[in-house]
C-alpha cells in the first residue's frame, strides 16, 4: 500500500493561516492554535510545513517542564541548554533575535495541567 499525504481543505486552511502570519510585519507578535479532534491530520499536517518552512519544531510530551520544553527548543536551534532556565532562555533569545523562525509546539496539550482547563 502507497501512503500519500493528501492535501485537503483544512491543509490549504493551515497553509493560508501560515501564509498570513508570516506576511505581518516582524514587529508584531503572532500565534496561532491548531486544534480538533484526534485522527484528522493536525501534527501530520504541520509537521509537513515545518519540514519546508524556516522553523523550530518540537514535540510535546506528558510530564514535560518548562525547562525540559526550553531544552528541547535550544536543541533545535544547534545549541546548549544552560544550567539555569534563565541562561538557556537568554541562549534562545539571542539565536532567534534577529531570525524569522516560526516555533512549533505540537501536542501542547501535554503542557496544560487539566485541572486549569475550563470548559465554555
Amino acid at each position: 500500500m502507497k501512503t500519500e499525504f493528501i492535501i485537503t481543505r483544512n491543509v490549504k486552511k493551515f497553509v493560508a493561516l501560515m501564509t498570513e502570519l508570516q506576511s505581518l510585519p516582524p514587529n508584531i507578535p503572532k500565534m496561532a492554535l491548531v486544534y480538533g479532534e484526534p485522527g484528522l491530520g493536525k501534527s501530520e499536517t504541520v509537521a509537513k510545513w515545518a519540514f519546508k518552512n524556516p522553523c523550530v519544531y518540537v514535540r510535546a510530551k506528558q510530564g514535560m517542564t518548562t525547562g525540559w520544553l526550553l531544552a528541547e527548543i535550544v536543541n533545535e536551534l544547534e545549541l546548549e541548554a544552560c544550567w539555569h532556565i534563565d541562561d538557556t532562555f537568554n541562549e534562545s533569545k539571542k539565536a532567534l533575535a534577529n531570525k524569522s523562525f516560526t516555533i512549533i509546539i505540537d501536542e501542547v496539550d501535554y503542557l496544560i495541567e487539566k485541572k486549569s482547563i475550563e470548559t465554555l
